[in-house]
């Protein structure tokens, strides 16, 4: 059995059991509840496609092909449709209006 950490609200959740073509194989996460009963009892994730629609899974039935990516991380599908994370790259610029390389010296008028 895999133990899988419960995300935090907004999380990118994926379902690897389900085809590219599902509509639920990416959702986002919203709230953990616990079921309890004969059918189907366990922690029950609550994830939404940000649309309106709804839909549970049990992260213990799925298991090592449940992945999870915090909010603030983009995520961008690759050749293949699997996830990748890509980092945020930040060019660093001049603070002042002009760039001083870009300035003329007296002698090149």
């Amino acid at each position: 059995m895999v133990c899988v950490k419960t995300p935090a609200f907004g999380d990118l959740v994926e379902n690897g059991w389900a085809s590219e073509g599902n509509p639920t194989r990416r959702g986002y996460f919203v709230r953990a509840f616990k079921r309890r009963g004969r059918m189907n009892p366990g922690v029950t994730w609550e994830i939404t496609d940000k649309k309106g629609k709804f839909w549970e899974l049990q992260p213990r039935t799925i298991g090592e092909r449940l992945t999870v990516t915090p909010a603030g991380q983009e995520v961008t599908a690759s050749a293949d449709g699997a996830l990748g994370h890509q980092a945020l790259s930040v060019q660093a610029g001049p603070i002042s209006p002009t760039n001083p390389t870009d300035t003329q010296t007296a002698g090149d008028a």
